[in-house]
Order: C-alpha cells, then structure tokens, then sequence
C-alpha cells in the first residue's frame, strides 16, 4: 500500500505542483547546472522544492492517484488523506517537527508560521536522469600546462595536416565497410528470395484484383518493396496503443515523450524485455510487461517490489 508521504513524492516528479487539500502545496522550481571552477565542481540540473501553506484549496489528483495506486474507491482515499493532514497539524501544534520522508519537514516558526525545509536528498528534475555530481582533479601546474600546449602547438605545426589524412581514411573505409554490408544484405535479400518476393506480388495484386503488370516483378519493384520494409522496421517504436483486454503493471508516467522512453530502454536493461510505453491524453504510462489474469500481474508486481528492481502498480 502507498503512503500519502509516498504518493506526493512519486507526483513530484511529474508534476510541477502537488496540491495536499487542507494542507498546502509542494511546489517544484527548477535549478539549472552549474559548474564550479574554484572548486572544481559541477553540479547537475536539479529541482528545489518548496511550500506554500496558502494554497489548500481541494484538490482530486493526489487522492485519484492514492485511490488508483491502492486499487481504493475515492471515498476511502479522501479518508486516508483527511487523517494524514489531522495527524500532521496535531504533532506541528505539539511543538513538533513533522518529517516528510524524501521530501523535507514541516514545522511552526516562533511566529507561529508554517515553514518548510526541503530534503535535497532527491533529484525531482527528470531532465536530470542518469546525471550525477562530481569533482574533476586537476593534474598539471600552469607551467607545465604551458608547455604541454606549446608542444602541441609546434607538432601542429610541422604536421599539420597528419591527423586530418588519418579521419580522412577512416571515413572511408567506414564507408566503403558499410557498402558493402549493404550490398550483401541487398543481395541476400532481392536476389536469393526474389521468388518469394514473386509470391507475394502475386497474391497482392490478386487480394486487390488488380490485373498483372506488364513485364512482371522487375528489379525496381523488388528495390522498393525492400525500401519499403526497411522503413516499417526502423519505424517500430518504444510505445504501444493502450489495449483495454489486458492488465498492465505500471512503473511510472510521465510528460515528456523522450523521458518515457529512456524509462522504457533502462527497464528492458535491467531485465524487463517486454517493458514498453503507451499514451493516455497528454501522459505517457511506463509498463513492465501485459498480463492476462490478475493473479498473474500481482505474482509479477510482489516478485519485481521483493528483487528490488523497482516499484509499480496494477492498471486494469
């Protein structure tokens, strides 16, 4: 089961602000990179996040996605979130710092004002995925840079066009490589099958009632059905259209298309083959894999949450 806790945290990161009615709003601002040259630092793309205790009005996405994630109706939901923020003020007029895991804490001020600190212990920016902090050391003095660079500079000089002729080359024998790869697949393809692809002329032409052409399957012809199927192949993509026979477990959804799909690419490495992508309004839904039967897809969703590879929920 989902916590409140739990269910603003998974928002966050596809929503700029996550409306808790009664309580306030969690608002996310973003904060670009930044490199720091004195220390040698830099720092990915990151969000902060904030919180506005004057923004409470009612609000039904964060209990739509508490009703959706626990398989609850919207009543029970709203009655879970009710106790949530009842609970909350009571420790916060106790004198309490109430803890909000992977988000920040909430407390009074001595002015009796509701503040906010935010945990930095998560990266909210989706644009940041896969990104990380890090130091670069710096190995030379500035003289010994200096000469480094100068005799650089004088091999660039007394060959300057070495390394141009060495590209040169081996743009070519890419190239020439990939002819001939090309080539070969070509030749595998239109001329040792070039009777099936008779066949299939054939019986297209008869579904369509078309009279023969004349001269039969030429050479043109087989080149562009072969065209033809390459472009089908490379025009597979990530997602799938949403297919209401079948449950699915959902690992996330998104807003941006591009972020989906490196979701769906990083799934199939971690060994979900069947991971793919499907649209739903202006969403993408990120799924492991289509079950039949719910037994089925609650035996794979408790074997995904016991390995550790990642959390998710049942969309029927």
């Amino acid at each position: 089961m989902i916590s409140i806790v739990e269910a603003i945290s998974e928002l966050l990161f596809v929503r700029d602000t996550v409306v808790v009615p009664g309580l306030g709003a969690f608002v996310r601002h973003e904060v670009s990179a930044k490199v720091n040259v004195e220390t040698n630092r830099f720092v990915s793309p990151s969000c902060e996040v904030g919180f506005d205790a004057n923004h409470r009005e009612d609000n039904d996405l964060i209990i739509n996605y508490i009703a959706e994630r626990n398989d609850w109706n919207k009543a029970r939901a709203n009655q879970q979130l009710m106790l949530f923020v009842t609970d909350t003020f009571d420790k916060l007029k106790k004198g309490e710092k109430v803890a909000l895991d992977r988000i920040g804490a909430l407390s009074y001020n001595s002015d009796n004002e509701l503040v906010f600190e935010p945990e930095n212990t998560v990266n909210y920016n989706p644009d940041s995925f896969g990104l990380h902090d890090f130091d670069w050391v710096a190995t030379e003095n500035e003289e010994v840079r200096k000469e480094t660079m100068q005799k650089v500079e004088e091999k660039n000089d007394a060959e300057p066009e070495e390394d141009s002729v060495k590209v040169e080359k081996g743009v070519w024998v890419i190239m020439l490589a990939l002819a001939l790869v090309l080539s070969g697949w070509f030749y595998y393809k239109v001329f040792l099958h070039k009777d099936d692809y008779k066949e299939q002329y054939a019986e297209t032409q008869t579904q369509t009632n078309e009279a023969p052409s004349e001269g039969g399957l030429t050479e043109e012809k087989i080149a562009e059905m072969v065209d033809r199927m390459i472009r089908e192949e490379l025009s597979k993509p990530y997602y799938e259209t949403p297919r209401k026979d079948t449950i699915r477990i959902i690992a996330g959804c998104y807003d941006q298309v591009d972020f989906a799909q490196r979701v769906v690419i990083s799934l199939r490495n971690k060994g979900f083959p069947n991971a793919f992508m499907e649209q739903h309004g202006e969403r993408w839904f990120v799924a492991y894999d289509r079950y039949n039967t719910e037994e089925e897809a609650y035996a794979a969703l408790r074997e995904i949450r016991e390995s550790g590879k990642g959390k998710g929920w049942i969309l029927k």
